[in-house]
């Protein structure tokens, strides 16, 4: 329901947050209002509402996402002045992780496949200040989009009663559909899809440049402007009533037609350990894509490394790499498949050096 939408976003970022190993706990809220003085929470991420956009289609919430750990200082004293005698950089590179995490997943992970995205970057801003612990970690701005569910008929009313049983016959039952997608600039066109035999189709607040044939019920035009998320209502009629369904449209600067590799490669959660050796976390993003990617080829060193299967509707967006040398530069690269057995060229190199 569109009017659980915020805790909707924060459920999401809550389990999102939890499932990165440098993150323990989630509060929302006033800052306040959480124990800081309790080191079992800690790494913490703490999220703040600050601000909601109400459009037409989509709703745009701002968001203050802070990532902290605490700062262990030894009694020691420092044996190397640029470091000094605490981990305060370990935790920062740390909690940057966690925040870079966040990003990506709505950029072009799960949480992008329960239609939440975000801009283009945010800007994060380093601290160390001393509470009940001393705390270091980043702040960030995140603005999350999201569909506006609720569409408003010109007569006031939500468009169409609802499938069922009309006086006298059977009212239509519109199919629904996953997130189209359309090239700015380029011929866009979608077939509502309806039961029991429509006589009429309409479209509700529909994106500038679509219409659709009353008779067929083919939604066509061309989207122009800045990349975005739109939606509109479509709905099919006949002599004993309507049905509605609402259809939500990434218009986007790539062909989504064409298969591409990952734009943009990660290296995060470098870390050492005895059993482990050295390691690190290897992300990925999903570009625009009609198609169902199923397939994520890993190469290292130009030879393949591992193959990885997105199963449902969930996507895999990194891969946990374990046994590494610090004395090796290693190098990486992905490609995608899809359900019908096409494959992207390679990404772009990641150099990675532990």
């Amino acid at each position: 329901m569109a009017q659980n939408q915020v805790y909707n976003v924060l459920d999401k970022l809550k389990e999102q947050g939890l499932q990165h190993p440098q993150c323990n706990t989630v509060t929302t809220g006033n800052l306040s209002d959480v124990d800081l003085s309790k080191t079992t929470i800690f790494p913490l991420t703490h999220l703040v509402v600050d601000r909601t956009t109400i459009g037409q289609r989509t709703i745009t919430m701002t968001l203050n996402v802070i990532c902290m750990d605490i700062v262990d200082i030894s009694k020691d004293n420092a044996t190397d002045n640029f470091y000094g005698n605490d981990n305060s950089q370990d935790v920062l590179n740390s909690q940057l992780n966690v925040l870079n995490n966040l990003f990506m997943q709505l950029k072009r992970g799960d949480l992008w496949n329960v239609r939440l995205t975000t801009g283009d970057d945010i800007d994060a801003t380093p601290f160390m200040e001393k509470y009940e612990n001393m705390l270091a970690g980043w702040e960030g701005q995140i603005q999350i989009q999201m569909p506006n569910e609720i569409a408003i008929c010109d007569d006031g009313d939500e468009p169409g009663p609802g499938p069922g049983p009309g006086p006298g016959g059977l009212v239509p039952v519109v199919a629904s559909s996953p997130p189209l997608y359309t090239q700015l600039g380029t011929s866009f066109s979608f077939q509502i899809s309806a039961t029991n035999n429509p006589t009429s189709y309409s479209i509700f607040n529909p994106p500038s440049g679509l219409t659709v044939d009353a008779s067929t019920g083919l939604v066509s035009g061309i989207i122009t402007g800045n990349a975005r998320l739109e939606s509109m209502s479509v709905t099919a009629s006949n002599e004993y009533g309507s049905d509605s369904e609402l259809i939500f449209i990434y218009a986007v600067t790539e062909d989504p037609t064409i298969l591409v590799p990952p734009t943009v490669l990660t290296a995060t959660d470098e870390s050492f350990s005895v059993e482990y050796g050295f390691q690190f976390r290897l992300g990925w993003n999903y570009p625009p894509y009609v198609g169902n990617i199923t397939t994520i080829q890993i190469f290292r060193d130009d030879v393949l490394n591992q193959t990885l299967t997105n199963v449902g509707a969930s996507k895999i967006t990194a891969v946990l790499f374990r046994n590494l040398s610090n004395a090796v530069i290693y190098s990486f690269r992905v490609k995608f498949g899809d359900s019908d057995g096409n494959f992207s060229a390679l990404s772009n190199e990641l150099l990675v050096d532990l």
